[in-house]
């Protein structure tokens, strides 16, 4: 039987400290346990336990009473969370919670150890448990200390018989300053509140709020409150991947419209006034026309007795083959079949952008309703016995920015090709009209052609857009003759081009733009044989007219063009990456803050989609790839390169703080497609954070994009697989070349290999010897008093002697 998913709150803390003078009294405890309850009870679903915060208890109150004797043991489901606030001290090397009882100079006897709560929780079996240290110098002794107490807890109960259950799982901290920071009465909580109402942490279509994206936009909010010198801090000993997460995403709704529709209307959606009921019908309305094309498409899907290729969906940019295809999975996933039978299809909508072959054959396998790691070989014989079709839909094949880091379209094509031959798959993809060859012989569906494309659906769908410009839910903007009228001139002028209608029936009409109306008759000859205005030109006056002066243009200018360079699913909008980068590339430098992304998401809401990356995490991109065209188009010389080297620094000084915040996913995930771009792999597998951070699956998909890169890639792919295997795996051949590849002009390197714990002591001595000439004539030499060592050199240069004694450097 299942047991019930339990979310548990414990909050403690101490206001009134009456037996250490020098520890002032915390006016804001009390509140701060009763808001931080209410904050985890209202927004995250917890359950308080206590039933009343346990304020100003002492040492041994906290470890007898905290959790009752009477209670019973935590089970699989619970998620537990414990909240401490109070003064925190540093002492020896321990951090401690000091209690109304505690004695600086008698911590031992006094204070509450932190990492006593958590052995307080794993006692009664907690598996996954997350702390929330909010205490001066919380970073400091919490995390090294719980990290090694729960380190302990797993290896204990891992030696125990198999079928004990209470093994810790899940297991993080969030600490509300650093090591050597001192932490403002109630500024955490505070901050914390902030960010969960600000919706940075998260939109609408993710489950789960990531506790380190938390983390980053605590650390702003703290900035932004006046905090300069406090920084909330992640530490994650144990993870079972948060699910079920430990903060639930207040706004997640299930029922959201799909990817397709824009920011501002899902913005308009998720607070408009339709009856819950009417919601989920209000999103699907979203769509019009196009019905002889989706009646086609399920034709062949059902009836056509050769679906041995894969049915290609065509057409010039913005004529809506996205929108066609998320149109049909929607009216698939409502498919019956036959009378009385139950639902026949299994349906799979799968976005191609910077995708692999082997990330579109996982989304398929989930589908299927197996591992997502599933051999590609094993899945396509579970596909080949299915008796119902399984219909996969793939958009955007081959509209990815045709740089070194992409896929290349043919792969996919062939991926696609491959799956369409298996008796029960219905393959359908939007595809350019330029790649059609690529999938071989086969039915497409080209939407420039006049068949799908009725005046009628185009007038409706500008009538639509003119009247509710963001979606269904609101008071029309306009009359319906108004907008029937102005449908027209718009449908004529886009020449049917649907995205086009978009633009222009979403063009701002304030009085104060000192832009002009597109359709009036002094900017545009609107006659039936004039050519449509180019799709990006109009997008980049459509984004300029809703701006309200030349200076807030170029900052949303900067933040867009951030996207149309991005990899992935998009840029988050948490924490400082998006902002902090794009603001050194497209912005002079001058500073980019999280209130310029919520402004960008106001003003260009209809040019963007909200997303999720492979985390779940929220992310932002632009909703068509013909604005990322104009953008890159547009963008400063030397861009990709200026973001790479800018996205590398951001790596760089997020790994000298990992002890306190983790590196930000996307750098992980998508720095080397970033470097290929710019025929930089070589260079960023010599960069010692990367390699300290990537893995060596990573590694070496790079050196499949650039073979060249092997040479570079040796030292890095030797420590990566060192840290992996473990100090025992690596044999001293292995060690040597490490450290002889890296020494002369990779320290920082061989410090993180020597951080890294690898057994160098085994060696007596490890010298090494190089020039900073290029080895060719000329002859150096040194010498350690028994070896002579010679150097031949092409020109003259500085002889560099490096010495190693006994795993300890030794210049």
């Amino acid at each position: 039987m299942t047991q019930a998913v339990r979310r548990l709150f414990y909050a403690l803390g101490a206001a009134d400290y009456h037996a250490d003078q020098k520890l002032a009294p915390l006016m804001g405890v009390e509140e701060d346990l009763i808001r931080m309850t209410e904050l985890f009870t209202r927004e995250f679903g917890y359950e308080p336990r206590p039933p009343e915060p346990f304020l100003d208890r002492t040492a041994e109150e906290v470890r007898t009473h905290l959790v009752s004797p009477g209670d019973e043991p935590f089970s699989e489901a619970d998620t537990v969370v414990v909240y401490y606030a109070g003064h925190g001290e540093h002492m020896g090397d321990r951090h401690y919670l000091m209690c109304p009882d505690s004695r600086r100079t008698r911590p031992t006897s006094t204070a509450l150890p932190t990492e006593d709560l958590v052995r307080i929780f794993t006692e009664r079996n907690a598996r996954r448990l997350l702390l929330i240290v909010d205490t001066c110098y919380a970073a400091r002794g919490a995390t090294d200390a719980i990290r090694e107490v729960a380190h302990q807890v797993a290896l204990d109960m891992g030696r125990q018989n198999e079928a004990f259950n209470g093994r810790l799982v899940s297991f993080s901290i969030i600490s509300a300053a650093r090591k050597y920071q001192r932490a403002a009465d109630s500024a955490f909580r505070t901050a914390l509140e902030s960010a969960i109402e600000s919706g940075e942490c998260g939109g609408i279509r993710s489950r789960k709020l990531l506790l380190e994206t938390v983390v980053e936009v605590v650390s702003e909010k703290l900035k932004e409150q006046g905090h300069d010198q406090q920084d909330a801090t992640l530490a994650t000993l144990l993870t079972d991947r948060d699910d079920p997460p430990f903060l639930p995403n207040p706004r997640y709704d299930p029922d959201a419209p799909p990817e397709s529709v824009s920011v501002a209307e899902l913005r308009n959606w998720s607070r408009g006034v339709l009856p819950p009921n009417e919601k989920k019908a209000a999103a699907a309305g979203c769509f019009t026309g196009r019905t002889e094309a989706l009646d086609h498409l399920r034709t062949w899907v059902f009836d056509t007795e050769d679906t041995s290729r894969p049915l290609a969906v065509t057409g010039a940019p913005g004529t809506g083959k996205s929108a066609l295809l998320t149109e049909f999975r929607r009216l698939m996933e409502t498919e019956t079949g036959e009378p009385g039978a139950p639902p026949p299809l299994t349906v799979a909508l799968v976005d191609a952008r910077d995708k692999s072959g082997d990330d579109i054959v996982r989304e398929i396998a989930t589908a299927e309703g197996v591992a997502p790691e599933t051999h590609y070989s094993a899945l396509k014989a579970l596909l080949r016995g299915r008796l119902r079709p399984f219909v996969l839909l793939v958009d955007a094949v081959g509209e990815t920015p045709e740089a070194a880091g992409s896929p290349p379209p043919g792969h996919i094509a062939e991926l696609l090709r491959d799956l369409a031959e298996l008796p029960m798959m219905r393959v359908i993809t939007a595809v350019p009209t330029a790649l059609l060859t690529d999938l071989g012989p086969g039915e497409h569906l080209d939407l420039d052609d006049p068949r799908w494309n009725s005046e009628a659906d185009l007038h409706a769908y500008a009538t639509r857009l003119l009247l509710h410009p963001y979606g269904p839910g609101g008071e029309a903007i306009r009359s319906a003759d108004e907008a029937s009228r102005r449908a027209r001139a718009i449908v004529a002028r886009s020449r049917g081009n649907r995205l086009l209608i978009r633009l222009l029936a979403q063009w701002p009409a304030a009085a104060h733009q000192p832009f002009p109306d597109p359709l009036s008759p002094e900017t545009e000859d609107r006659t039936p044989s004039a050519d449509p205005p180019p799709i990006g030109r109009v997008f980049r006056e459509a984004l300029r007219a809703r701006c309200s002066d030349d200076r807030e243009f170029r900052t949303m200018a900067a933040l867009l063009s951030g996207l149309a360079f991005a990899h992935g699913a998009g840029l988050p909008w948490g924490g400082r990456l998006w902002p902090r980068v794009m603001a050194k590339v497209f912005n002079n430098g001058e500073p980019l803050h999280s209130r310029d992304v919520r402004r960008l998401l106001e003003v260009a809401g209809p040019f963007l989609v909200e997303a999720l990356d492979s985390a779940g995490r929220t992310v932002y991109r632009l909703y068509h790839e013909t604005f990322a065209e104009e953008l890159r188009a547009t963008a400063p010389a030397g861009a990709r390169e200026d973001i790479a080297e800018a996205l590398r620094k951001e790596l760089t000084e997020r790994y000298l703080e990992q002890h306190d915040r983790p590196v930000d996913r996307y750098l992980r995930a998508h720095l080397p497609a970033h470097a290929a771009d710019v025929g930089a792999v070589g260079d960023l597998l010599q960069d010692p954070c990367f390699v300290a951070t990537t893995d060596s699956a990573t590694i070496k998909r790079m050196l499949d994009d650039d073979p060249d890169a092997w040479q570079e890639a040796q030292a890095a792919l030797d420590f990566v697989e060192l840290r992996e295997r473990g100090q025992d795996g690596i044999t001293d051949l292995q060690l040597l070349r490490i450290v002889a590849s890296v020494w002369q002009s990779r320290t920082m390197l061989l410090r993180l290999v020597l951080d890294h714990s690898p057994p160098l002591d085994r060696f007596g001595t490890i010298m090494t010897i190089g020039c900073t000439g290029r080895v060719a004539h000329q002859r150096m030499t040194a010498e350690d008093g028994r070896h002579r060592i010679v150097v031949e050199t092409s020109s003259d240069g500085d002889l560099v002697v490096n010495v190693l004694r006994n795993g300890t450097a030794a210049t």
